[in-house]
């Protein structure tokens, strides 16, 4: 399983795979496939959000990231990860490269042998979803790649998005069958220095969701598509992709769940 889950997150980073891009996707929950930003959070978004009733504070939002801007309780009905980092967790596996524990983060260095540093969940897990907090570097020639990849991924299937610095674009990939996967969203983005990002990642059943909140910029993006691949559990997947030395991708939080039902009715809206 292991090596697997290796060949797959190569296949879904290697340039030169092509994706298929699936006819009629769309980047956001606007639901008219445009590209300029709108309503759906795009780099021209506000702080209003939604006034929300009584109780979870995502009752009534179009986005998580409308209403609340960590990995807040409210996403959540149940925890089944949420490691500290005083030392390498437990919960958490490293498949490869070089990710340490520093007592308050999870780092992710260049192991000089390595193109990739990747860890996983040790458990693998169904119909859940994954919030993460990360400090990021920017695009920029002195960075190889600069790709973040964060999601579930099966023995042959899940989904990922993909933080890719260099070339500005945060894009939702399913990986559905080697070598060939399928595009099910993307959008521009471009952050030329370091930049703190929040991001949430579903997959249950055919759904797949990932919202992007970028602290800096407060720029806000929903990107969503319909997930074909292998219904097994996946495994909770956060791998770097050639980062310089000087550029660590510093995970600050990190919890898997049983989205509450408000989070739930956001994401399968």
């Amino acid at each position: 399983m292991g090596r697997l889950l290796i060949a797959m997150s190569l296949a879904a980073c290697t340039p030169g795979l092509e994706f298929e891009v699936v006819d009629g996707a769309i980047d956001a929950s606007r639901g008219d496939g445009g590209s300029d930003a709108g309503d759906d959070g795009g780099s021209d978004a506000t702080d209003a959000g939604v006034d929300a009733p009584a109780g979870n504070p995502l009752s009534g939002c179009a986005t998580i990231f409308d209403c609340v801007r960590t990995c807040d309780d409210a996403i959540f009905d149940g925890i089944a990860l949420d490691p500290d980092f005083d030392e390498f967790p437990a919960s958490l596996t490293r498949v490869s490269g070089e990710v340490d524990a520093d007592g308050t983060d999870l780092v992710f260095t260049r192991h000089m042998s390595d193109p990739f540093s990747t860890v996983r969940s040790t458990s693998a897990v169904r119909d859940m979803v994954l919030c993460a907090q990360f400090r990021q570097p920017g695009g920029g020639d002195s960075i190889t790649t600069n790709l973040f990849a964060i999601g579930f991924l099966t023995g042959m299937g899940g989904i990922e998005l993909f933080m890719d610095g260099r070339e500005g674009e945060l894009s939702l990939k399913s990986a559905e069958v080697l070598p060939d996967g399928v595009l099910l969203s993307a959008r521009e983005h471009v952050w030329e220095t370091p930049h703190e990002f929040v991001v949430v990642v579903y997959l249950a059943g055919t759904v797949a969701y990932a919202e992007v909140f970028d602290t800096v910029a407060d720029a806000r993006f929903v990107l969503r598509g319909t997930y074909g691949g292998e219904q097994e559990p996946g495994f909770g997947w956060l791998s770097v992709g050639e980062v310089d030395l000087e550029g660590a991708v510093v995970v600050s939080d990190l919890r898997i769940g049983t989205p509450s039902a408000e989070a739930r009715a956001i994401m399968e809206r």
